[in-house]
């Protein structure tokens, strides 16, 4: 695949996931995206399983395929094996450059849909755990959204994923 094909799918990727310069912001609550992720946020109250689909074929137990997706997302997991929490996957880049862009675009828009939400982004290796790049939490009442940029574990397949996670504090 050329580098412009490659930058083209990711853009394409990611597009639903930008502001709009036109008409009606991406940032909107009543965009896509936070109709998505307030739907994903409600559904925490019950750990999740009201959006619970069919068991995850590949898992080792404790994940399900979810029954919403976040707009730009290749898929989104419920887990609920080491606590209620919803996993959302964006394509994968060898390239953090590459995510970067999605990045920005997915904290912009948590921004917009959770705008009474505290927001935190960690920097460094002090705040971020091994192997993430970047890292933004928003916080509220017993739920977390984060948004972020990892290094693969895998050194056959290197590069690097860009995930949202939303997170039932469980108390424990």
């Amino acid at each position: 695949m050329t580098l412009k094909k490659a930058d083209l799918l990711l853009a394409l990727a990611f597009a639903p996931l930008l502001p709009c310069t036109e008409g009606r912001s991406q940032n909107s609550e009543k965009s896509p995206f936070c109709t998505s992720l307030n739907s994903i946020i409600s559904a925490a109250a019950g750990n999740f399983r009201p959006i619970q689909g069919a068991p995850d074929p590949y898992s080792d137990g404790g994940e399900y395929i979810s029954l919403i997706l976040l707009p730009g997302a290749e898929e989104c997991s419920v887990e609920v094996k080491y606590g209620a929490s919803v996993a959302c996957s964006y394509p994968e880049s060898t390239s953090v450059s590459d995510l970067e862009v999605g990045y920005a675009g997915i904290v912009g828009n948590l921004g917009g849909c959770l705008q009474n939400w505290s927001r935190k982004t960690l920097n460094g290796p002090d705040e971020i755990r091994k192997g993430f790049i970047k890292s933004t939490e928003f916080n509220r009442s017993q739920v977390t959204v984060r948004v972020e940029i990892l290094a693969k574990a895998s050194k056959l397949h290197p590069g690097y994923t860009l995930e949202v996670w939303i997170d039932k504090e469980t108390g424990e």
